[in-house]
């Protein structure tokens, strides 16, 4: 067993012992010093920890013991707590494929991160450096990418860095759906990643070169194991007419599906359906909001450039999307969701072109990030920056959350703001902006209207979900701060020493100061309130435990679990404490 494979098993194994635990689909008893939870299996696993102002436990690396003895494997652990997680022995089999390939991911993870410290990958840029981090901090099997060999993982998976080329078709179809920004027309996207010499061949291919062609790029992946059978009589029909690979090449974002432009990091990013299953669903492109995506981008833009709160906060534009659903399966409604999802793209600006000299952009995942020695990649930025970490840190809150609070409480916005679709722009170390993207299925209104909506279409209004206020701060709360800022401040506590108090009375306190100058929407911040006493639990991984890998016609829901306290309110609770003590004093 290599070295590197042992690492990745325990980090694992800690992992996902951890997020099983705040869960609660396991649980552990304190005796003496360490956890200790019992197994119906009869195995007894122990560990030490800090638990976390947000009820989860933070795991002494290195201390997690099975029966006595050194743990070591991850899928021993589903073994031994089958029963504890309620998973029948189909369910248990394929969790622990997708736990493997997760595994042998991160071991090739640190092998790539072997010769970098945490100071160099701060300075590659903002594509390049996503080869080295470990993905979603909260899905225990984060890289399953179940139906990929370690062929396909080599050619098209981002720790490998590879060079992928698109596949190119043509259509006419009635069936197609579409959605352009006003400056963006077929032909411009084509020259965002082709050659001219790429476009002449294309249109001599062309059996009408008058007609109007709309273009589809496919994931290579994509076109050799879905469209060319399961769209092989439109293809056969001249539906669909193959135009063949060529182009520029691409890079993998930590998304798998959307792809960053090699030859020329100013063009356009494109997200392109993958029909494997990744952390929680299949990796398609619905068609819900594909005529609806750029006019909701440019809608979002506008807001930004005349609200000053939003000053600082970039929308990367999604300039246009293509859909084209599945002849047959069109006519199966509840058909599992994975077959309307199959064909489609979407082109998205990089976040680069924002980018003034001296910034750099850096995506909020990588803030709890570290390098193979356990060196943060944040300690780099804070010496950088000259600041202390309240500093730093307050600059953090300031420009993403108080922004994203901003929109709930101005326009009735919510986003599920995640490690992932959150770009933070720093400049000399410190966070200056914020860039915001992947608003098709990630964006919902309030339920209430507000002036901004009326600048919506029709058709954008009615396919976007329209939520109550008490359902709209989850974006808020459980998108941002339970799936990202969760990480960070048990970073900063094992890594800084930095309270987990203090963290969430910084970020209290930029709140705070936003809902002081803006006194005028005091009934908004009540309706958006941070600081109830307790904060709703949501739990993605027992939905793999209980639905399993059955197909469905909808999308996963993520299961609620028990509240937990509000680390907003325990800040502002003891901060209150201690300046009553320190009068009485």
């Amino acid at each position: 067993m290599s070295a590197y494979y042992k690492v990745a098993a325990k980090n694992l194994l800690e992992k996902n012992l951890s997020e099983l635990l705040y869960e609660e689909a396991l649980s552990s008893q304190q005796q003496h010093d360490r956890q200790r939870i019992e197994l119906q299996s009869g195995h007894v696993y122990t560990f030490v920890g800090q638990y976390s102002i947000w009820g989860h436990w933070i795991i002494e690396a290195g201390s997690v013991r099975r029966d006595n003895c050194q743990a070591q494997c991850p899928l021993q652990l589903l073994v031994d707590a089958q029963n504890e997680l309620e998973l029948n022995d189909s369910v248990l089999a394929n969790l622990m494929e997708e736990m493997g390939n997760s595994l042998v991911s991160d071991v090739e993870l640190l092998q790539n991160r072997a010769s970098l410290s945490a100071s160099a990958i701060t300075k590659l840029n903002f594509n390049d450096q996503q080869m080295y981090f470990e993905g979603h901090p909260k899905a225990i099997a984060n890289k399953g990418r179940m139906g990929w060999g370690m062929m396909e993982h080599q050619k098209y998976a981002p720790e490998h860095s590879p060079n992928i080329q698109l596949r190119w078709l043509a259509t006419q179809s009635e069936f197609l759906q579409v959605g352009y920004q006003e400056e963006w027309t077929p032909i411009t996207l084509l020259q965002e990643s082709l050659s001219p010499e790429n476009i002449k061949t294309i249109y001599e291919k062309l059996p009408d070169r008058d007609g109007e062609w709309h273009f589809i790029p496919v994931h290579p992946w994509q076109w050799e194991h879905k469209i060319q059978t399961l769209f092989a009589r439109e293809l056969a029909d001249g539906v669909l007419v193959d135009l063949g690979q060529m182009g520029d090449f691409f890079q993998p974002q930590q998304s798998l599906r959307t792809l960053a432009n090699r030859v020329a990091s100013g063009r356009l990013d494109i997200k392109l359906p993958i029909t494997v299953l990744n952390t929680s669903c299949f990796r398609g492109i619905p068609a819900r909001y594909i005529r609806i995506g750029a006019e909701l981008s440019a809608w979002l833009k506008e807001l930004c450039a005349k609200d000053i709160e939003l000053t600082n906060t970039h929308i990367l534009q999604e300039v246009a999307g293509v859909h084209l659903p599945q002849s047959l399966y069109q006519q199966v409604a509840g058909a599992p969701y994975r077959y309307h999802e199959l064909l489609g793209a979407i082109w998205r600006e990089p976040v680069q072109n924002y980018l003034g000299t001296s910034q750099q952009a850096v995506m909020l995942g990588a803030l709890w990030q570290t390098d193979n020695e356990g060196q943060p990649l944040l300690a780099t930025w804070l010496t950088e920056s000259g600041l202390n970490l309240n500093e730093w840190l307050s600059d953090l809150f300031k420009y993403m959350v108080v922004p994203l609070y901003h929109l709930l409480c101005r326009h009735g916005v919510g986003l599920v703001a995640h490690g992932q679709n959150i770009t933070l722009v720093l400049e000399a170390g410190r966070v200056v902006g914020l860039a915001l993207k992947d608003f098709q299925g990630d964006l919902r209104l309030d339920e209430r209207v507000y002036d901004s909506h009326h600048k919506l279409s029709k058709d954008a209004i009615d396919a976007l979900d329209r939520l109550p206020a008490e359902y709209l701060i989850h974006d808020l709360q459980t998108g941002n701060f339970v799936t990202a800022l969760r990480f960070l401040s048990a970073l900063c506590l094992r890594e800084f020493g930095f309270c987990e108090s203090m963290f969430y009375g910084l970020l209290a306190a930029e709140v705070r100061a936003y809902q002081t100058r803006n006194s005028h929407a005091v009934d908004q911040h009540e309706r958006y309130d941070l600081f109830t006493p307790k904060v709703a639990k949501l739990c993605i991984n027992r939905v793999r435990l209980v639905q399993g890998y059955d197909d469905s016609a909808q999308r996963p829901i993520p299961i609620r679990g028990s509240d937990v306290d509000n680390p907003l309110f325990l800040a502002e609770k003891s901060a209150s404490l201690n300046a009553v003590q320190e009068n009485v004093a």
